[in-house]
């Protein structure tokens, strides 16, 4: 039985790390290693994309000397492929961008909206198939415009590690809604969650959360005043 699989864009041959074969093996390691979902672990929750794991039995599962992947990882760490939390016995590794390189795949409903009636056949699909089918490519392609002009923008713009894994979060969330941004309305989310949260990250989580709590299109400033109106700042997708 498969035990799952991990996506590998061909963009890694063009990354800065692939000609370094001990760096790329410890990093595909570490792709294969993580969780795919949250995962509670001696009364801690492991997140999606964080492996626990010991640098010794890092070392043996790979046939590496222990000072050869203490390198390939201080290498990772350097350019923000990961970070990790060490204690005396094991670290936390959390893959930084791991939603960015494993996108969860959402099946289709194609195939539970098959006609019923004989009189359609196979090549004559219905009108819930057609719709789920565009549906599809529509979130897809959603899906890969708001990465794509992430990618674009995040280095130009100097984001925080935690702060990338947030505005990931908001760009799925409107992904799923079947809207996208374009290079401009993107950076000018990012600098209205910046004014609005202060550089405060609980803040700006706070924000984020309570407007896909509550199905908003926009972000807008936390406020005592309850009576200020919600800024709606998308008019580029």
């Amino acid at each position: 039985m498969s035990e799952g699989y991990i996506l590998l864009d061909r963009k890694i041959l063009k990354w800065e790390w692939y000609d370094d074969g001990n760096t790329k093996d410890v990093f595909i390691h570490l792709l294969l290693k993580a969780n795919w979902k949250d995962k509670k672990w001696h009364g801690q929750t492991i997140k999606r994309g964080q492996l626990v794991i010991g640098r010794k039995n890092l070392a043996k599962e790979l046939g590496m000397s222990e000072q050869t992947v203490r390198t390939s990882l201080k290498r990772l760490k350097s350019t923000n492929e990961i970070t990790t939390n060490p204690t005396n016995k094991y670290s936390l590794i959390t893959i930084i961008n791991y939603n960015t390189y494993q996108i969860t795949q959402q099946p289709t409903n194609q195939q539970i909206n098959q006609p019923t009636n004989q009189q359609l056949t196979n090549n004559q699909p219905t009108t819930n198939q057609q719709l789920t089918t565009n549906n599809n490519k529509k979130n897809n392609n959603n899906k890969k415009n708001y990465i794509d002009t992430f990618e674009k923008i995040k280095s130009e713009m100097i984001i925080d590690i935690k702060y990338q894994e947030l505005i990931l979060t908001w760009l799925k969330y409107k992904s799923e809604k079947g809207q996208s941004y374009k290079e401009t309305g993107l950076k000018t989310f990012i600098k209205l969650l910046f004014k609005y949260s202060d550089n405060n990250f609980e803040i700006a989580e706070k924000i984020i959360n309570k407007s896909i709590a509550n199905n908003y299109s926009g972000i807008f400033e936390l406020k005592q005043d309850s009576n200020k109106k919600h800024i709606n700042h998308d008019t580029d997708y």
